[in-house]
């Protein structure tokens, strides 16, 4: 083999580091189709229906009363990504990293932060269907969820105030997810320009 033809053979560590870590893309792998910074829902259908009642929810999602299932589901999902996102407007530049994403056990959000989200979600299923409670005495609308409602705000008041500690990533922390680094003798004779002896698989 010439001389010529290994011309740019030592960058070859270079370049399979800088691919294998995202920064140069892999050509036989597709560009991801998620967008960037998607929220993660706080909480599920499941979660909003256990403080609510499944009949409640669903009650209070059909809008045309058409018993229409997907648009059930639909307008149920669109709650949840409102609380998802008034929560994380009212943290955002509070003491926690945003998205919130669970410290101790990652991804995993802490009960308090799904509580918050389900009752959040509720309360707007319930009020954007229409006040449909009157007091018997009075025969005024009457709002009966506004405990719900004052519950989550008041925990995430606290929250933001950093009066209130809940497991989750903390600004400046880092990321708590675990690894593992194996050093090993290079082999044929690479050595990795970023570091130590890596096992190159």
């Amino acid at each position: 083999m010439g001389r010529r033809s290994l011309r740019g053979f030592h960058l070859l560590p270079l370049i399979f580091y800088r691919r294998k870590s995202g920064l140069i893309p892999n050509p036989s792998y597709p560009p991801s189709t998620k967008r960037e910074n998607e929220p993660m829902p706080y909480c599920q259908q499941s979660d909003i229906e256990a403080v609510f009642g499944p009949a409640n929810v669903a009650k209070w999602a059909d809008l045309d009363n058409s018993g229409d299932a997907d648009a059930i589901a639909a307008r149920i999902a669109a709650a949840i990504a409102w609380a998802t996102c008034e929560i994380e407007d009212r943290l955002r530049g509070g003491p926690y990293v945003i998205p919130l994403v669970g410290a101790t056990v990652y991804p995993a959000l802490p009960v308090t932060v799904v509580d918050m989200a389900a009752n959040f979600a509720g309360v707007w299923l319930y009020e954007n269907r229409g006040v449909q409670d009157f007091d018997a005495e009075t025969g005024q609308a009457l709002h009966r969820l506004q405990f719900n409602r004052k519950r989550a705000e008041t925990a995430l008041a606290e929250i933001r105030a950093n009066k209130r500690q809940i497991d989750c990533q903390r600004v400046g922390a880092g990321t708590t997810a675990p690894f593992v680094v194996r050093e090993r003798e290079p082999r044929h004779g690479f050595r990795d320009p970023m570091g130590p002896w890596s096992d190159r698989g």
